[in-house]
């Protein structure tokens, strides 16, 4: 019942303000996502989360992230290193096949592969705390939308700032380990998850959690490595239609990935977001081509 009545808020609020979104055709995955529940590491229904961003190198996974319109996927700046070769795969969900996915007699089509043509990283960034771990790519040619590739919503309003802090649980995805000592999963993965004070997470890390960061956890399980960068949100009403909403970014977590990690707060960084949308338009903006799937020797900082 509680859920239902932020859902009812959320939607009030949200009309009322006028609440911004990226993408207005957003948020809606091909299945409806499942109820909450606090589960430990469950494969991810097929279809839930199309927004989803696998991001690698020439060997390996390396970080996840978020498709938030036609080009730009958002990420952890972390994730993003000078020189680095990264390669975007979008539409992925089991890591094991090389065609369509399919979960019983449900299937979708096959990822796609996505240069990166830039990357832009919040100045604010400090690698000593991780406060401001935000970070965008912008891709080398257009994503047209499919079933199983769609943008994630996300607030662009300040306002929804304060409506947002009291969500009370999210709901993570990700390809990240399933304890610190195992390997990363080959299916996608989702856990519901609770917000935290933030002096726990103050007591566990021995550093600051501003207001632009969100503490999260559960006592038995938690996101882990290979998480990092990827999207925590939850489903909200919105005009009338349920939608998926990144409320915040994976950013780091203990190193036993037990109970605790901390998130980078979405609407908190809506300035950072707007400034690489000003800097990025594909009609304007000079078309670089670097070599496959390589990184530019440069990256911006906004």
């Amino acid at each position: 019942m509680k859920s239902l009545l932020f859902i009812v808020g959320i939607v009030l609020i949200a009309d009322q303000i006028g609440a911004q979104l990226l993408e207005p055709n957003c948020g809606i995955p091909t299945t409806t996502l499942l109820a909450p529940r606090i589960v430990n590491g469950s494969v991810a229904e097929i279809g839930s989360s199309p927004w989803m961003a696998y991001l690698h190198t020439p060997t390996h996974f390396h970080c996840a992230g978020s498709l938030v319109n036609h080009w730009l996927v958002l990420t952890a700046a972390h994730c993003l290193k000078q020189g680095q070769v990264l390669t975007v795969r979008l539409g992925e969900y089991d890591r094991k096949t090389h065609g369509d996915d399919c979960q019983g007699e449900r299937c979708q089509g096959p990822a796609e592969e996505y240069e990166i043509e830039r990357g832009f990283r919040s100045r604010l960034y400090n690698t000593d705390d991780q406060s401001n771990d935000i970070a965008m790519f912008k891709l080398a040619r257009r994503v047209e939308y499919k079933p199983h590739i769609r943008p994630i919503c996300i607030f662009m309003d300040p306002r929804m700032k304060e409506k947002i802090d009291r969500v009370t649980w999210f709901t993570a995805t990700g390809w990240g380990k399933d304890s610190a000592s195992g390997q990363t999963t080959q299916i996608l993965q989702t856990l519901a998850i609770k917000r935290q004070n933030p002096q726990e997470c103050i007591n566990m890390f021995g550093r600051a959690v501003g207001p632009n960061q969100i503490c999260i956890g559960n006592e038995y399980s938690n996101v882990c490595n290979g998480d990092s960068g990827g999207p925590v949100g939850r489903m909200m009403l919105y005009e009338g239609r349920r939608r998926f909403f990144q409320l915040g970014i994976n950013s780091y977590a203990n190193r036993q990935c037990k109970h605790l990690s901390v998130l980078t707060d979405v609407v908190s960084h809506h300035e950072f977001i707007q400034k690489v949308l000003d800097y990025h338009n594909p009609v304007q903006l000079r078309t670089m081509r670097p070599g496959r799937g390589k990184m530019p020797t440069f990256v911006y900082t906004l």
